[in-house]
């Protein structure tokens, strides 16, 4: 009895020890996949990176910037989706209450390297307000995207573009105000705003538009690719502004960049 214990023990013993050298084995192997598919993965994303060509804005070739008010809104991601597909870049003017309902987009315009500028937190007349009221308004939105990305805006645009030397005074930023209106809010009319557009654009143009209707963000899908096609730039307010070697000044108003 005790030889046959004894037997089985050691078999015992020896299957455990087995186990273990498999166990161990296996673990190995599944570190090295691992190792291996984030090598893989790592080697993936440089070339990617090395492929993206650097993105230059040429002082010399036409330019635009086309800035957008009143969102983020439920259609801006598609529009940012445009851009990104081109490799070009906008300004949006951001009404601080929308801010908290669209994160994602937040997050995709500052992945894609588009600027924000503040539009109020409600979209205020801030000529009818105190001046304590007027920048409760502008810090309100910057409030609101600090707390999504970490960021303020360095740009305002004062709704219905009113504005006068009390608000330029305590505004804190320069006043980006436009040189191609669209009536995009008026028409809602996705080829009449297109047509428009591409009709009187010039370079060193403003283009005001809304990303909250639906009409408009169709024409800029539609506009992205064919004023490419006509030899612009789209950039954003502050790449034109160094293009054109203008230093943008705290209560300011600027309405287009011209060479």
């Amino acid at each position: 009895m005790n030889n046959d214990l004894m037997s089985k023990v050691k078999v015992v013993g020896l299957m455990l020890m087995l186990g273990l050298l498999l166990f161990c084995a296996w673990k190995d192997v599944q570190r090295r996949t691992e190792l291996n598919a984030n090598a893989l993965e790592a080697q993936d994303n440089s070339k990617e990176e090395e492929e993206q060509p650097q993105r230059v804005v040429d002082p010399d070739k036409p330019m635009i910037a086309l800035t957008f008010d009143d969102g983020p809104s439920k259609f801006t991601m598609q529009l940012l989706e445009q851009l990104n597909a081109y490799g070009v870049k906008a300004t949006f003017f951001l009404v601080g209450e929308n801010i908290d309902d669209y994160p994602d987009t937040i997050k995709k315009m500052q992945e894609i390297g588009c600027e924000f500028g503040n539009h109020t937190m409600n979209h205020a007349r801030l000529t009818t307000l105190t001046d304590d009221e007027a920048l409760a308004q502008i810090q309100g939105t910057n409030a609101e995207l600090q707390a999504v990305i970490n960021d303020g805006t360095k740009l305002l645009r004062p709704p219905y573009g009113s504005e006068d030397e009390r608000i330029a005074t305590i505004s804190g930023s320069p006043l980006i105000m436009w040189s191609v209106d669209t009536n995009d809010w008026e028409n809602k009319d996705a080829t009449a705003v297109r047509e428009h557009v591409l009709n009187v654009v010039k370079d060193g143009d403003v283009v005001l538009m809304h990303d909250i209707h639906e009409t408009t963000v169709q024409a800029a899908i539609e506009l992205i690719p064919q004023l490419i096609e006509q030899g612009y730039q789209l950039v954003t307010i502050s790449e034109m502004a160094e293009a054109r070697g203008v230093t943008m000044e705290s209560g300011v108003k600027y309405y287009q960049f011209k060479k």
